[in-house]
């Protein structure tokens, strides 16, 4: 009987001995998998246990890119780094063994991988309007991270070589003339040029057309005025956006406006608006440029101050009132793909001398930022023809007055300022004050000042001029 107690007795000494030993050595790892972006990072993890312990690397030679770097003073006491991962559409893995010293069946393991590089192909143009009264040439910028190529019908020729480049390039493309088609349509597509290479594909739409472009442009002070009278902006507001509507403006230059009435006028739908207000940002009257959304492409746009600074916001010369700016935009046109240049400005109404600086530092912009484009500069100048600026600007010979280049007798009155009081009669040619310039090769098919009076109103205290234009 004894000598059975004494072997149980020794069953359960060892028994204890073994559970003791399996609880006290422990070894645990805060996470089993680690996933990288393709960018270099790093990331910390926990390695826990009682007893010593170390961290490798299965493939070393493999997984350079992976290093490991263990204290295990640290609470993160495993930091992993990955270098980026430059090969595209290829991820790339690693193993990181965590072992205990006491025991070599006791390991954790840790899985690292990291994210490919996507291949990517994206091109800045949409679409493309070739107008041959332009030229036979257009060309696509193409941000890629993988070599393209393209796909084109007959009648588009890539100039030059196609070089297997990657980041951003420009690639010319040549179009054959039209015969006796008016217009034609035709789609161009960029893709990676390895098949083997997985990539988006791009379609750009390729227009081209001999179609003339045709404009109605105008100018129009609407006066800022919010007093609670017949002259207050809440009872003008619907006239001046029923005006626009009637006589279908396409793109056209506002002074005075505050922002809130620039959103009046866009409310009803249709168009869109460059310009910042004259004090910065949104503050201040604005010379902004209202256009179409459905006919333009709104290209480039800027500001520029009349005084010394133009930079910035700030006074002119002699003017002790207002800021003076000049918004701007490059516009497309979308039917003919005609592209030109917009300015509208608001010259002081009582510096003489801001005046004269304003005219010639709005042509040396105009030469500067519109270079051989066709060129619109609209505004308020607040001097008549008689005044130097005006003079500056006609006689400078890079812009014309475009009622003097209308095809036919210019209608309404020669005066633009009503001040909410004068009759047609006395809107003679001293009153006319608001203007609209054009650079060479834009043709005038009809010039008016729009004298509209809606139940005896006036509108503001200027009548717009319109032109109907082409080029």
């Amino acid at each position: 009987m004894n000598r059975i107690i004494g072997v149980i007795f020794l069953m359960c000494l060892i028994n204890s001995c073994a559970k003791r030993t399996a609880e006290t050595v422990f070894l645990n790892v805060s996470a089993k998998n680690l996933v990288f972006w393709p960018e270099a990072s790093v990331k910390t993890l926990q390695i826990s246990g009682n007893c010593e312990f170390s961290a490798q690397l299965s493939d070393p030679v493999h997984a350079a890119w992976c290093k490991l770097n263990l204290n295990t003073g640290n609470t993160d006491n495993l930091s992993v780094t990955v270098t980026a991962n430059q090969q595209i559409g290829m991820e790339r893995a690693a193993q990181i063994v965590v072992s205990a010293k006491e025991s070599n069946d006791l390991k954790q393991y840790i899985d690292v991988k990291q994210m490919a590089v996507e291949a990517k192909v994206s091109v800045r143009e949409t679409q493309v309007t070739v107008n041959e009264s332009e030229g036979l040439l257009f060309e696509l910028t193409v941000t890629s991270n993988i070599p393209v190529t393209f796909d084109f019908p007959a009648w588009i020729a890539l100039q030059g070589e196609n070089p297997a480049a990657t980041g951003t390039q420009k690639y010319t493309f040549a179009v054959t003339p039209l015969t006796n088609e008016e217009t034609r349509e035709g789609s161009l597509s960029v893709r990676s040029a390895d098949p083997s290479v997985p990539a988006n594909s791009v379609a750009i739409a390729v227009r081209q057309t001999k179609a003339v472009c045709e404009l109605r442009v105008a100018t129009y002070n609407i006066y800022v005025g919010h007093a609670a009278d017949d002259t207050g902006w809440g009872a003008r507001k619907a006239m001046v956006s029923q005006l626009v509507r009637t006589h279908d403006f396409d793109i056209f230059g506002v002074q005075e406006a505050q922002k809130d009435q620039i959103d009046d006028i866009l409310a009803a739908g249709g168009y869109s608006y460059t310009g910042t207000g004259r004090d910065g940002g949104t503050s201040g009257e604005h010379s902004a440029v209202i256009y179409k959304t459905g006919k333009f492409d709104l290209l480039e746009r800027g500001d520029f101050w009349y005084s010394e600074t133009p930079d910035v916001p700030g006074l002119g010369w002699d003017a002790t009132c207002c800021n003076r700016i000049c918004s701007w935009g490059k516009f497309r046109e979308r039917t003919t793909g005609r592209t030109f240049y917009f300015f509208n400005s608001h010259y002081d109404h009582q510096g003489v001398t801001a005046r004269y600086e304003s005219a010639k530092l709005m042509v040396a912009k105009i030469k500067a930022i519109a270079g051989s484009y066709p060129v619109f500069a609209t505004g308020d100048y607040n001097a008549n023809t008689t005044g130097n600026s005006i003079r500056y600007i006609l006689t400078d010979g890079l812009l014309k007055d475009s009622r003097a280049l209308s095809e036919t007798t210019p209608s309404g009155t020669a005066g633009t300022f009503n001040g909410f009081s004068y009759t047609l009669n006395q809107m003679t040619e001293n009153l006319r004050i608001d203007f609209i310039f054009l650079s060479d090769r834009i043709h005038v098919k009809e010039y008016r000042t729009l004298n509209d009076r809606p139940n005896g109103k006036y509108p503001s205290d200027h009548d717009p001029v319109f032109i109907h234009a082409k080029f």
